[in-house]
């Protein structure tokens, strides 16, 4: 049997994510809620619980509105569907399903209801849910539920195999987040198994040393040996040299990224939307902020202007990408971005392209377009942008 891709992290979206942005366009939201959860993970490398959402879904709908934004990523900090972020989330969903966009989610799947499988079912919300083991006792230490949460989530997870096995399609808008540890190393197989029977994309990533999982991180982490193990039974099984060629998140390149706080920025210098790209704590002084977003009334060319902005400071910031992709190392496996030297290439691919078409953005009005000339004006060292490929 073969792997089915998860569709939002699909190679075809994320080459209609590419497309669109060598036009000028930034097609994707990548929103974060608040720090809200009903697990207490071991591994969890965000527990910021306290935080709270205070995204302005009026913007959130004038992106939509601008007919440019297909996808929608909630990712980061807490859980979508715990109390504290469920009406935001359904809210988001309710304007992805008005617009016809589609939205992306992890979630821990304990707190589900009929309303968030008929999104699913429809393909309006595609889902990532969390399967590290199939032993319930794994699952309430490592997740530190109680037991009516963990029988909750067994079920969920069976309407969920439900769902992904009856899609005919190419595609699947089901996958699962199996994050490998020496803890259920063995039962990797398993798992990975598990989720090709049902249609369900196995999204394998490794134990990230950051926030608390730092204090668990040398004892659960896999060696390398138990890595290759892992590559080689995705590649004889499956044909995979690992599963780093089948997902990219394209919000790491592709999106207006929206914090709890309702601000929208990227990694400073970097320049990528993704705040989470590289498994950085990207704090407040790793960040640029997009002032055009902080406005009290929402103008009528509220997306061009943000995604102008957004697009001019990757320009500028062009040579030190390029001097971070020459120091980036290939991932062998793990994380929702992909291997992160591609992630980098293409960035700078596109922009040259850009400056190859002799005009930056493509925004359809003409007051929102850079010209080459301009190019000269802003670049500290216009040599260092010369087009050599």
């Amino acid at each position: 049997m073969s792997i089915k891709e998860y569709e939002l992290l699909s190679r075809n979206v994320n080459k209609q994510v590419e497309d669109e942005l060598k036009r000028g366009y930034l097609s994707c939201l990548d929103v974060q809620l608040g720090g809200g959860c009903n697990a207490r993970c071991v591994y969890c490398d965000t527990p910021l619980y306290k935080e709270t959402c205070e995204v302005n879904l009026q913007k959130v709908e004038a992106f939509l509105k601008s007919g440019k934004i297909n996808y929608i990523f909630v990712c980061g900090l807490g859980e979508p569907t715990a109390p504290a972020n469920i009406r935001y989330f359904k809210d988001i969903l309710f304007l992805a399903d008005k617009y016809k966009a589609k939205v992306s989610a992890f979630s821990n799947c304990i707190n589900m209801d009929k309303e968030l499988f008929d999104y699913i079912n429809r393909g309006v919300y595609n889902v990532i849910f969390k399967l590290d083991s199939f032993d319930s006792g794994y699952r309430k230490s490592t997740y530190r539920i109680s037991d009516s949460a963990d029988k909750a989530m067994q079920k969920n997870v069976e309407t969920l195999s439900q769902i992904a096995k009856s899609n005919k399609s190419s595609f699947t808008q089901v996958a699962a987040s199996i994050v490998a540890s020496k803890d259920n190393f063995d039962y990797m197989t398993d798992l990975v198994s598990f989720c090709v029977a049902n249609n369900i994309f196995p999204k394998i990533g490794l134990l990230e040393n950051a926030g608390n999982s730092s204090d668990t991180f040398d004892d659960k982490s896999l060696t390398k040996i138990q890595i290759s193990q892992i590559q080689s039974f995705l590649k004889n099984e499956y044909g995979v040299d690992d599963l780093q060629s089948l997902k990219m998140c394209p919000a790491v390149l592709g999106s207006i990224f929206i914090s709890n706080k309702d601000k929208v920025s990227l990694v400073s210098g970097l320049a990528t939307s993704c705040k989470w790209f590289g498994l950085e704590d990207n704090n407040k002084e790793k960040q640029h902020f997009i002032t055009e977003y902080d406005v009290e009334e929402i103008p009528n060319d509220f997306y061009y202007s943000v995604t102008d902005a957004i697009l001019k400071y990757r320009l500028l910031n062009l040579p030190f990408v390029e001097d971070a992709l020459s120091q980036t190392d290939k991932t062998i496996i793990g994380g929702c971005g992909g291997d992160p030297r591609q992630i980098l290439k293409n960035m700078v691919d596109i922009s040259y392209y850009q400056m190859e078409q002799g005009k930056i953005f493509r925004a359809s009005l003409d007051k929102h377009i850079i010209t080459q000339e301009e190019i000269g004006k802003t670049i500290t060292k216009p040599e260092d942008l010369e087009i050599t490929r």
